[in-house]
């Protein structure tokens, strides 16, 4: 049993350390407008303007997605090292 936890604890670390992660991701992002999208699917019938909300609002959504990657998400300097790390 003690195996098979560690095992457990390892392969969900990734997906813990991205949900607890400060900066936002791109799935992150992209979930919010699969949410949006499948609500608007269900619901776009009762109330026809959200189709048009929606589009509205995910127009500025992602430009100020890009404009929050490109200024404050950026990839790590990298460090020279003496090896590949084994």
């Amino acid at each position: 049993a003690g195996a098979e936890d560690v095992s457990v604890m390892e392969t969900f670390s990734p997906a813990r350390d991205e949900i607890l992660a400060d900066q936002p991701t791109a799935a992150v992002e992209f979930v919010e407008v699969m949410i949006q999208f499948g609500l608007i699917s269900m619901f776009g019938a009762v109330w026809p303007l959200a189709a048009l909300l929606a589009f509205i609002n995910n127009f500025f959504e992602i430009r100020l997605d890009i404009w929050k990657f490109c200024n404050f998400v950026r990839r790590p300097l990298g460090e020279k090292a003496p090896n590949i790390g084994i």
